[in-house]
């Protein structure tokens, strides 16, 4: 009784503001059916779109009524599932749509939550990705990444952990999106060798298990403040969070082949550490790699 009782005062406090990018495509649909397993009633939800526009009035006209009925549609998607959500429209003129949705955005909304078309890697780097554009370049608004889906159902949520601020504000996001019944897993990765010098090479096989054994309880020690914060915010029941420490030989690709053996999860949730683009051309991101190569929802925070 006393955590249900916390867990609904700490909800009715918690007023959680979303915004959705819809264009009425199977992708932001199923950013819209995955907004609604979020929502509460205290929570607000503004319907973004954007439309370019053209040198003949008629046909700014005719664009920005089109986007205004594709709002309307969102609106009423939301509202089937979640009637008493309050859901703003936001049909705006801009000659940038992903630039303008990031500044919609920014210091405006807890989560920005969007489809993604699922661009093959020679497409996007010909034509971009709404989704990767914005991953990359909103500094203080969290998003949602959702693939084409035919259903989605509420699951537990998979949070990876590597004892970091961003991964911190992961959890912390994740408080407020849990509801009684979850569960959540966290992950944490460590790859293996990482740390092994040329010395290490040459010692013992009991000196080498014994680095082994330290880098595991390392990676251990991060997952510990990722569960110490969701049981302090009592937003689910202690049986419902688990965790494991897994060997990797990458982190990136070790978060993919991890769901692909094992889907049955809702969401992943992790942080972005906001690497410069020169950065993530030349090392990559772990974000962007789960994002474009995992069949689920991805929710980054920054």
């Amino acid at each position: 009784f006393f955590f249900f009782f916390f867990f609904f005062s700490f909800h009715f406090l918690t007023k959680m503001k979303y915004c959705v990018a819809y264009d009425g495509s199977a992708a932001a649909d199923s950013a819209v059916q995955f907004l609604t397993l979020l929502l509460t009633d205290n929570d607000m939800v503004s319907v973004y779109n954007g439309y370019k526009p053209s040198k003949n009035s008629t046909k700014t006209a005719a664009r920005l009524s089109h986007a205004t009925e594709l709002c309307s549609k969102a609106q009423n998607l939301v509202n089937t599932h979640c009637p008493n959500v309050h859901v703003d429209l936001a049909a705006r003129l801009t000659t940038e749509v992903r630039d303008d949705l990031i500044e919609f955005c920014e210091e405006k909304f807890d989560l920005l939550v969007m489809g993604t078309r699922g661009l093959g890697v020679f497409k996007r780097v010909l034509l971009g990705s709404l989704s990767t554009h914005v991953v990359n370049h909103t500094k203080s608004v969290s998003v949602c990444i959702v693939p084409s889906q035919e259903s989605i159902r509420r699951k537990p949520f998979l949070i990876c952990a590597d004892g970091s601020a961003p991964s911190t504000r992961a959890g912390e996001l994740l408080s407020k999106l849990l509801k009684p019944t979850d569960s959540v897993h966290a992950l944490c990765l460590y790859e293996r060798g990482v740390g092994i010098t040329r010395a290490d090479l040459l010692a013992t096989t009991e000196m080498v298990e014994t680095h082994k054994k330290s880098q595991k309880e390392k990676a251990e020690s991060k997952v510990h403040p990722i569960l110490a914060l969701l049981k302090d915010r009592q937003v689910t029941p202690d049986d419902n969070l688990s965790a494991s420490v897994l060997e990797t030989h990458d982190v990136k690709q070790g978060i993919v082949d991890y769901l692909v053996e094992n889907p049955n999860y809702m969401a992943v949730v992790m942080g972005s550490r906001g690497l410069a683009t020169a950065s993530r051309l030349v090392l990559g991101s772990v974000s962007n790699h789960v994002i474009h190569h995992c069949s689920l929802p991805v929710i980054i925070t920054h």
